[in-house]
């Protein structure tokens, strides 16, 4: 044999040696990643309470240190929310429907306003906790929604924008209000979007207009529960272009979580890139990376980083910040599940 012919026929068993290489670990990755899934799946179920929430940590700092937990309706929904993909799993659905079930049960029977917790019980219902029940809500009294959807009107502002709180005055007087205790903030408007959005198409145009209106996304006065954790705006983008609500405005500059929240930002950036197939080459690789590094260890960088939910006004005395250890599973299985369907399509 000649040696032409060696160096050519060594190429191609080195190409052939490379390709089942690569196919065998990406092969071993992805089922590496499923069993992770089902560990993430697994620790969601183990850790919800029997009232069908999840435990919310909160402090004073933007450190997640000297922690003190809480019982709310926000995180469970949230989750419910992220886990949405995977029903017609036994052991989702069961996840999904205790803690739907919980938050119906502590809905007013007046309005079908919900307010985030009991602790506080001054604290009126609001308009995120609200549009986003009724946004995951399967199966509904048509009366009792008519109803929300009337009282909510109520609170509908000049900008055609809802207020926060559900009650006149807002949270006047109360140690949690800053300098405006009736504020306007882009993440509830959005919950109440995607409510009105399946019940009253023509309030949920209007809504869209207005949020879709120059300097609204923009202006940091919309931004107060969720200054330093957009990271479910990223998500919602998404939400909305689903529902014929394009909003591409950039956030203020100064919106931005702290530096531990980064993963977190990123991975909703790629949910919603994924979800809306925009997502190139490069992030591929990014998400494969991220699956891995945070799931590592059986999520060891998920029980040593919590995620900001979001936070209380600022402008208040003693701000205080609401985190979770039980909701980057939730990310986390949604990315997932966004990238496996992706790589389901391309064969």
């Amino acid at each position: 044999m000649s040696r032409r012919k060696q160096i050519w026929w060594i190429v191609v068993a080195a190409a052939i040696t490379f390709f089942f290489m690569s196919s065998l670990v990406q092969a071993y990755g992805q089922d590496n990643l499923g069993k992770k899934a089902l560990f993430a799946q697994q620790k969601l179920v183990k850790s919800q309470n029997k009232n069908g929430t999840w435990w919310t940590f909160y402090n004073f700092d933007t450190i997640p240190e000297n922690l003190k937990r809480e019982n709310n309706f926000f995180v469970g929904m949230l989750i419910a929310d992220l886990l949405q993909p995977y029903k017609n799993n036994k052991l989702i659905d069961s996840v999904i429907d205790e803690t739907l079930k919980f938050s119906y049960q502590n809905l007013n029977p007046e309005n079908g306003f919900l307010k985030y917790f009991k602790r506080i019980k001054a604290m009126p219902e609001d308009s995120d906790d609200t549009g986003l029940f009724w946004y995951l809500a399967q199966s509904v009294d048509t009366g009792f929604v008519l109803q929300v959807i009337d009282s909510l009107k109520k609170y509908k502002t000049n900008t055609g924008l809802y207020l926060e709180w559900l009650k006149k005055g807002g949270i006047k007087n109360m140690p949690q209000a800053g300098i405006n205790p009736e504020t306007v903030e882009i993440i509830p408007n959005i919950h109440v979007f995607l409510f009105l959005a399946k019940y009253d198409t023509i309030s949920a145009r209007e809504l869209c207009k207005c949020l879709q209106a120059e300097g609204v996304v923009s202006n940091p006065e919309y931004w107060v529960y969720y200054y330093k954790a957009p990271w479910l705006y990223y998500l919602r983008q998404a939400d909305m272009v689903r529902n014929n609500c394009s909003i591409k405005s950039n956030l203020p500059d100064t919106v931005k979580g702290p530096v531990s929240q980064n993963h977190y930002v990123l991975i909703s950036k790629l949910i919603r890139d994924l979800s809306l197939n925009n997502i190139t080459p490069g992030q591929e690789v990014e998400i494969r990376r991220i699956l891995r590094q945070l799931s590592n260890n059986n999520f060891e960088y998920i029980k040593s980083n919590p995620i900001l939910i979001y936070h209380s006004d600022l402008t208040s005395r003693s701000p205080a910040y609401f985190w979770s250890f039980d909701l980057p599973y939730a990310l986390w299985l949604r990315l997932y599940y966004e990238y496996n369907s992706r790589l389901t399509k391309k064969k």
